[in-house]
């Protein structure tokens, strides 16, 4: 993947070495990590409570409430699913907290606990959670379920969101669809794009490779609207263009003629990529990045800038997507 920020080849080389030995760092510290996850037979919030934070000496909880409303609304058979909830006006809802008020469901720190918008009548840290009303439908929580490990929290939170997900969809009477049977052909290409997708998504895959590659991204914060662009040629050789898209049929796969590529390579000199110095500073979070990283004979640039709407990678990013046919409110509906 590209990563936010400015550097050549040493400083990549540098940052992939130095992420893959934090990976490893963090993969023991997440190993050592213990939740207690509450959960409501009747509506199906969870709230995850760790007593000791590795990173942190404060108790910590996460809580997280789903009605899966958005997956099957606009489905013929949705018919709206009514309760009695006293809370329902929170909608989906979450957020993380070191105490939480069962009457109204806010999230506390304790620097929140006083001048806040309820009277906190009934506010309880996690090691109190065993047996409570829930905040959401009035309904008794759990006594709690202890999960060692974070992997084993992600895939035990992944089994439950899947398990309501199906509740939710009796609740809205919405059936469930019958998955398409592919053939021999489709799945042999499915799985063919799968293994590029993961070849070109490796942090070494622009670097050593032995060819010419722009590897271009737009990432939104939501990853809604995030897709990708290879562009793979040789010296003087017409190349290839693919455009896709994560969890979606979204693959575009053609030649593209050297003279186009020329017009990519154009945009580069025009800016002097290479050679001139982007990131500054920090723009800010802003919601989207564009990045870019490209490997040009002996050359060797990775750039990617949070909220760029002009200037070179807006530029390469609007070609490449010419290219491959598309435009960028295609791709991006929140595209200006």
């Amino acid at each position: 993947m590209i990563h936010e920020g400015e550097r050549n080849r040493d400083e990549k080389i540098k940052l992939i070495i130095e992420l893959i030995v934090s990976g490893i760092e963090m993969d023991v510290m997440q190993a050592k990590r213990s939740n207690i996850l509450y959960l409501c037979p009747e509506c199906g919030l969870q709230i995850s409570f760790e007593p000791k934070v590795v990173f942190s000496d404060t108790p910590y909880m996460d809580f997280h409430y789903d009605d899966y409303r958005v997956w099957f609304e606009n489905d013929p058979d949705f018919v709206l699913f009514v309760n009695n909830y006293k809370n329902t006006k929170v909608g989906n809802w979450g957020g993380s907290t070191s105490k939480i008020c069962l009457d109204c469901g806010k999230g506390l720190f304790k620097e929140e606990m006083f001048g806040t918008n309820c009277e906190h009548k009934n506010v309880v840290s996690g090691d109190e959670l065993s047996s409570k009303p829930c905040p959401i439908c009035g309904e008794k929580l759990n006594e709690g379920i202890k999960i060692n490990g974070l992997k084993a929290y992600f895939s035990k939170q992944s089994e439950l969101r899947n398990e309501w997900l199906n509740i939710y969809r009796e609740r809205y009477q919405v059936k469930k669809h019958i998955p398409p049977k592919y053939t021999k052909e489709e799945i042999i290409e499915q799985e063919r794009r799968e293994a590029l997708i993961k070849c070109y998504e490796c942090d070494f895959f622009v670097i050593d490779n032995p060819q010419n590659i722009i590897r271009f991204e737009f990432r939104d914060e939501f990853m809604s609207g995030t897709f990708n662009c290879i562009l793979i040629w040789n010296d003087g050789l017409k190349g290839k263009l693919i455009l896709y898209r994560r969890f979606s049929n979204l693959w575009v796969e053609i030649n593209i003629e050297y003279e186009k590529i020329e017009q990519v390579m154009n945009i580069l000199d025009k800016y002097d990529y290479f050679n001139n110095t982007f990131y500054k500073e920090s723009i800010g979070l802003d919601g989207y990045t564009f990045a870019l990283e490209v490997k040009y004979k002996d050359k060797y640039k990775e750039l990617a800038i949070w909220g760029i709407e002009r200037g070179l990678l807006y530029d390469i990013g609007m070609l490449l997507i010419k290219f491959a046919g598309k435009t960028f409110k295609e791709l991006y509906k929140y595209a200006w």
